[in-house]
């Protein structure tokens, strides 16, 4: 493997630590190596609705319950998997490995699947009946996640589980369009299972996840230098992701329907603004930086104590060519709901339809302020491309997106 060895084993090491929830060579070649795929990139997937989500309640090792959705707790359970296993095909301790299943049995515990009996790991050479232990097609972790919880599951955890085998297995091909070279099959067949696993996942809205997986799946596809920070990304934004998604499925099943809020005068100008990204595509960088916050704007939304930071984390974002606003084209509508900062303060049930996160953002805010959030949705459907934090100040519009993360 051309990548140093220690910058692997510290990627993991890392990984293995924030993989619970106790937060928020021809020896490799495996028996059915398959014979190549499409490099296409995966598409996004049609779905009229999002998945179904159940709720699940997990108790770790120090007795603290968690109450998080299947398909999370499913990305859980891959995680967790492959992180013992890679460790201990490493040369990690047993009691380490163990410590690792025993995590598992926890998050599988919830899921209502039993654990199949687990390898025996000596040495490298051994990590293939690692990854088919948890994402095999026979009696394997995924396969009983498909039979106890959903297929979406089943593909999660595998999904989880494959971009950390990813980190571990994939390196650079010297002849990497030559059929019988043994690298050039690993990393095809890296491909195809993230590819497989990322479609079967059925994210209500793949456009966000598809940009989270695609710069894992074009460095492998490319052959280009292996890089474990490519690896984390892709994990963090898709974990991200199914924080966001049970946050929406809970807000939407709630017992206790908060009413619709008043209209406002405002919410109209608010939606024409989102609109434009919509009729005037070709200027989407422009109409981005055109809502970008200036320090005066964050001292009027913000208290003191944070202003400075939010417009340093903001300026850096959006100086960046990636800060774009860009609706597909199979997005046509904007859903918008605007909130006043005074609930946001108070966190009134009005509150709870924005995004948990922003339960920190409230205690820095300035009150009497409309803060909006808004999606860009394919006709008919009523979740899509979702941006936060649209609020006019002084007679012009700025977006905060995410402000929870620029709040410290």
């Amino acid at each position: 493997m051309q990548l140093a060895q220690l910058d692997r084993l510290t990627f993991f090491r890392h990984l293995f630590v924030c993989c619970t929830f106790v937060f928020v060579p021809s020896c490799l070649v495996p028996s059915s190596l398959g014979q190549g795929v499409a490099t296409t990139q995966p598409s996004e997937k049609e779905s009229p609705s999002s998945p179904k989500i159940a709720t699940v309640t997990l108790t770790n090792a120090d007795g603290n319950e968690l109450t998080v959705s299947n398909r999370m707790a499913s990305w859980q359970l891959g995680k967790t998997l492959a992180v013992a296993v890679i460790m201990k095909a490493r040369g990690g301790d047993e009691e380490e490995y163990q410590s690792g299943l025993k995590n598992a049995s926890l998050i599988a515990s919830a899921l209502k699947v039993e654990l199949p009996k687990p390898p025996q790991l000596q040495s490298l050479s051994d990590i293939w009946s690692g990854r088919e232990f948890i994402a095999g097609k026979e009696d394997s972790v995924s396969a009983r996640l498909n039979s106890k919880q959903s297929s979406d599951c089943s593909a999660l955890c595998r999904l989880s589980a494959d971009i950390f085998f990813s980190g571990l297995l994939y390196d650079p091909s010297e002849q990497p369009n030559a059929p019988d070279d043994l690298q050039a099959g690993i990393n095809r067949m890296l491909v195809q299972n993230l590819k497989i696993n990322f479609v079967n996942s059925e994210f209500a809205n793949a456009n966000n996840p598809l940009q989270a997986i695609l710069p894992l799946i074009e460095l492998i596809e490319n052959n280009k230098q292996s890089d474990s920070k490519v690896n984390l990304a892709a994990l963090n934004a898709l974990q991200g992701l199914l924080a966001e998604e049970f946050e929406a499925a809970a807000a939407s099943a709630s017992e206790s329907p908060t009413a619709p809020l008043a209209a406002n005068p405002l919410d109209a100008e608010a939606k024409k603004v989102a609109q434009r990204f919509l009729s005037e595509r070709e200027k989407a960088r422009e109409l981005t930086l055109d809502l970008k916050p200036t320090r005066e704007a964050c001292n009027k939304l913000l208290k003191e104590d944070v202003a400075d930071e939010v417009f340093k984390f903001y300026d850096e974002q959006y100086g960046s060519s990636e800060m774009v606003i860009a609706p597909s084209h199979e997005h046509q509508d904007v859903i918008l709901l605007g909130v006043p900062s005074d609930d946001l303060i108070a966190g009134t049930k009005a509150a709870r339809q924005f995004p948990g996160g922003y339960q920190a953002v409230g205690p820095h805010l300035q009150s009497g302020h409309r803060i909006y959030q808004f999606s860009f949705v394919r006709p008919g459907e009523e979740l899509g491309l979702r941006f936060d934090g649209l609020v006019k100040i002084d007679g012009h519009w700025y977006l905060f997106p995410k402000l929870w993360r620029a709040v410290k």
